[in-house]
């Protein structure tokens, strides 16, 4: 049972370049200990004010925030302290959003799959590791996610260190960075031994790679 992390992650990668004002601003203020958040839309469109007023009444109605109050294009947040709420806008929606997209387009295509979040492994000299999003498509081809909402930079070795013990193949372990753009996302593969994409682009890379291994 998944309550609604997947449904509230959903909503906010599909509509990131609006909602990322939410998202950002409630990551901000958890990070200082703070609980009230007042969001001022009065520059907004009404289209990206309908955005955002129907996600933040989400958030109340599926209890991620103890209080939503919207007045005059302003709106008022209470947080809550409930440490699976507190990851979860910490980073951990971009993994069940990844996850649950991944899940649909395989259902779609009618490919069977074997899938998990948070993966735990351990290499033979003990060595742990956890993966964000794992798949294994048609019992045969593994693919592998790790998923950044933050900075990234700092762990690319890391990845392609693990990637190299996992004795996967390049397409098959991709690095989902929140807000990269195509051109970055190209540069950075070509640049680097794992594939990145974006939150935009990663089904059609996945789609890709399965159509080399068919």
């Amino acid at each position: 049972v998944w309550g609604f992390f997947d449904e509230v992650a959903v909503q906010l990668g599909d509509n990131y370049e609006t909602l990322r004002l939410v998202s950002d601003k409630i990551k901000r203020i958890q990070q200082k200990g703070y609980t009230n958040i007042k969001i001022i839309l009065n520059k907004k469109s009404q289209k990206d004010i309908q955005t955002i007023t129907r996600f933040c009444k989400d958030l109340y109605d599926y209890s991620f925030v103890a209080n939503y109050f919207y007045q005059e294009k302003i709106v008022r947040l209470t947080l809550q302290t409930s440490p699976k709420i507190v990851n979860f806008f910490n980073g951990e929606w971009m993994e069940w959003f990844v996850f649950m997209k991944l899940l649909d387009f395989f259902r779609e295509k009618q490919v069977p799959v074997a899938c998990l979040r948070n993966l735990s492994i351990m290499f033979p000299n003990e060595d742990r590791h956890e993966l964000d999003v794992f798949f294994l498509v048609n019992n045969t081809t593994p693919l592998c996610i790790e998923c950044k909402t933050g900075e990234f930079r700092k762990d690319i070795e890391k990845y392609s260190i693990l990637r190299k013990r996992l004795k996967l193949d390049e397409t098959q372990f991709l690095m989902c960075v929140i807000g990269l753009s195509e051109k970055q996302t190209q540069g950075l593969s070509s640049m680097y031994d794992v594939t990145f994409v974006n939150e935009k682009n990663f089904l059609q890379q996945v789609e890709k790679s399965l159509s080399h291994t068919d």
